[in-house]
């Protein structure tokens, strides 16, 4: 006989009441016999004494506790009004108490463990006695295949598809009826078990530890995604419109496939044109090296993990990465392995002997902290000491600061007797091996060279670096040493004795440069690029600087779009230039179906240089119309439009202030209908709000305000917008 389960508790109308339905519900645990389930869109909840697990979309994640008191219990809390009841036919089959609280009662002595949430997200608050260490808490998730804590110091889980995001916890005491935060963070230990980290608290009153999982059926990419407006057609069908700066977001039947701006611009003709490489859900690039024994075999440190290239940057495949509890700040390939890879992490030193598909913590000699800088031998043979050859490797650690060195793969590690034991001002920032063994170290003040690999030091000049982008030696001699601080680039013919600023950091009371990371070319040593960035008097520009002469003389090259370089990085294969930069926001649009389970288009829309949306609205033939401000030069416009192009500053290639634009889909949203820029800068589109109601979902949208002087607009009677404020 079929069977029809009904679970009767109360639903809200989105459409009926948009206010009401923006209001997440609390989560409903139902008590069933020494358990207690909660449901959501696409999602359940299970509590049991032995954990929680969440199920999304066939992907279960359990969540244990370490060490658990076997005299734990389980309590609920918060009765609800109604029951939950499942029917089999016209008979009741099952009814169970609505609770809006679990307490997992004496997890550990003197601490409890409480689940509370909504249909957004799932709250689970420790709530640790007085004179209770938070540090006995270990939490074990199970069913992940990636678990790292990021630079923000969220928590991210992956499982299969999905990523389950715990942001950055929250701790609490209760003073004077009032909340007194405490400072508090995710740790990973050895075991992959995660454990909270607090700063000072008085241990004489409670604490409570409040973390958060946001399992909400989001859609957007892996970057930051804010929604501005959303309207309803006659059919029902919702669009959204935001703005986002994810590289990943999912795009349908797009006008637009790609977003304006990329996290790595590639050159192979010295600036004259550029390429844009995906790699994947990357936003930004903190690293590129390069294997030695492989040149065109490349790896790229992001935010989202360490991605590898093998034709030299044309195209990046992300390795499972699988150990990396944290992003790289730092990468080194060993001489003699194209696949055995180090890096540098806030959690320690890793390494991959597989290509990153797999990495583990070093531990044997080197503490499991903050690692700074890295530097690998970069030849398979050298006539020097063995302590420089293949299976090389240096680490600096800010705590204790100290550097340390590997001759067997980064297995095992010794402490090295430099001149002065760095404390935590006075870090290790940087490090350089040059093609004869000679090591290069830099603190803030000054220079430090080994020629025995590390055993014995000398001083070299008296100028610092900042980090391990700021130091390097010419290929095939070491007496050119560049390095950059606040006085700009610099360059050293004497091995590190002496430095010559050849490209200066200056400031003047209307203009300012700043010279950034560097590149030495390592098939011609005459060539070397910097990355700046030049403030005038109401602009900002981010040229490339090029030598032809080994940093003697340097011209100037443009960007095909502003951004800051975080790190530069010049092919041992060919020599194209890789400006690792970050994305830029460009506006998307949404659309999807009334019942909200498919997405009928999804596309980018945008140019190069930031766009945000305002609003969107909805006419009768499903044509969606988007206004809000861009400065992108390439914003996308039609023939015929009242305005074509956002101007340039005179002299940059930078827009000025904010333009309003204003543009028309086609109801499958591949075409633009219309599509013009207005106004001269300084100029916004105004917002209006909507009245939430049902039917009539007409508002009017034909106010733009400008700050500087009259735009010219003609008002489009049939002009609808509807606003999340």
């Amino acid at each position: 006989m079929p069977i029809l389960i009904l679970l009767l508790l109360t639903f809200s109308c989105f459409a009926a009441n948009f206010s009401a339905a923006t209001k997440p519900r609390v989560l409903a645990f139902e008590a069933r016999n020494g358990q207690y389930v909660a449901h959501g869109p696409g999602h359940s909840l299970t509590v049991t004494s032995g954990g929680a697990v969440l199920s999304l979309n066939g992907q279960a994640v359990r969540m244990s506790v370490s060490g658990a008191s076997p005299k734990s219990s389980l309590e609920p809390l918060d009765r609800m009004p109604g029951r939950a009841n499942y029917l089999l036919g016209s008979d009741v089959r099952a009814s169970y108490d609505l609770y809006g609280r679990v307490r997992w009662r004496s997890v550990y002595a003197g601490i409890d463990l409480v689940f509370r949430g909504n249909q957004e997200h799932l709250e689970y608050d420790f709530e640790i006695g007085a004179g209770r260490d938070p540090g006995k808490i270990k939490l074990n998730f199970e069913g992940v295949d990636q678990m790292r804590i990021d630079r923000n110091g969220d928590l991210l889980l992956e499982a299969g598809a999905i990523q389950i995001h715990q942001p950055k916890p929250v701790a609490y005491q209760m003073v004077a009826g009032q909340k007194k935060l405490v400072d508090v963070a995710y740790a990973m230990d050895t075991s992959r078990h995660i454990r909270f980290r607090t700063g000072a608290y008085d241990r004489r009153r409670a604490l409570v530890i409040d973390p958060q999982i946001v399992f909400d059926k989001s859609f957007g990419g892996s970057g930051q995604s804010t929604a501005a407006g959303l309207a309803r057609d006659t059919q029902g069908n919702l669009y959204v419109a935001g703005s986002t700066n994810s590289t990943d977001f999912a795009t349908v039947n797009p006008f637009q496939s790609r977003l304006g701006t990329s996290p790595v611009l590639v050159t192979a003709d010295a600036g004259k044109t550029f390429s844009f490489p995906s790699l994947g859900p990357a936003r930004s690039v903190t690293a590129i090296v390069a294997a030695p024994s492989a040149p065109s075999t490349l790896y790229a440190a992001t935010p989202v993990g360490v991605f590898k290239s093998v034709d030299g940057g044309t195209s990046w495949t992300q390795p499972a990465n699988t150990g990396l509890a944290v992003p790289a700040t730092a990468l080194a390939v060993d001489a003699s392995s194209a696949t055995t890879l180090y890096a540098a992490t806030a959690q320690g030193f890793f390494i991959s002997t597989d290509g990153a598909v797999n990495w583990r913590l070093s531990t044997n000699g080197i503490p499991a902290s903050p690692i700074l800088a890295i530097a690998a031998s970069t030849s398979p043979i050298l006539a020097i000491a063995a302590s420089t050859q293949t299976g090389t490797v240096f680490a600096s650690v800010q705590t204790p600061p100290a550097l340390f060195r590997s001759t067997d793969f980064g297995q095992s590690w010794v402490q090295l007797p430099i001149l002065t034991v760095p404390d935590r001002i006075n870090t290790i920032n940087a490090i350089a091996v040059a093609s004869n063994g000679t090591i290069f170290a830099a603190t803030f003040i000054g220079l430090q060279i080994s020629t025995d690999g590390g055993n014995s030091w000398v001083a070299g000049a008296n100028q610092g670096a900042q980090n391990n982008q700021a130091l390097a030696v010419a290929p095939g001699n070491p007496s050119i040493v560049y390095l950059v601080n606040f006085l700009g680039l610099q360059r050293s013919s004497d091995g590190g004795q002496t430095f010559t600023v050849v490209l200066p950091s200056v400031n003047s009371s209307n203009s300012s440069q700043s010279i950034g990371p560097f590149a030495v070319d390592p098939r011609n040593p005459s060539i070397v690029y910097a990355a700046g960035s030049i403030f005038t008097v109401g602009s900002v520009t981010y040229p490339l600087f090029r030598s032809t002469d080994g940093g003697q003389t340097f011209s100037q090259l443009s960007q095909p779009y502003p951004g800051l370089a975080q790190s530069l990085f010049i092919s041992p294969a060919d020599s194209r230039i890789f400006v690792e930069v970050a994305t830029i926001n460009n506006v998307f649009v949404t659309k999807w179906s009334a019942d909200g389970s498919q997405v009928l288009y999804s596309t980018y829309l945008g140019g190069s240089q930031g766009d945000q949306a305002s609003g969107i609205a909805v006419d009768a033939t499903g044509s969606a119309y988007v206004t809000g401000f861009t400065t992108s030069p390439d914003f996308p416009t039609t023939a015929g439009a009242f305005q074509f192009v956002v101007r340039l500053l005179e002299g940059t290639n930078l827009s000025g202030a904010p333009y309003v634009f204003v543009t028309k889909l086609s109801p499958d949203g591949s075409q633009l209908v219309y599509s013009t820029v207005l106004g001269s800068g300084s100029t916004f589109g105004h917002r209006r709000g909507w009245d939430g109601k049902c039917g009539d979902r007409r508002a009017d949208a034909r106010q733009l305000s400008r700050h500087s002087q009259r735009v010219p607009i003609r008002a489009r009677p049939q002009l609808h917008q509807f606003f999340l404020q």
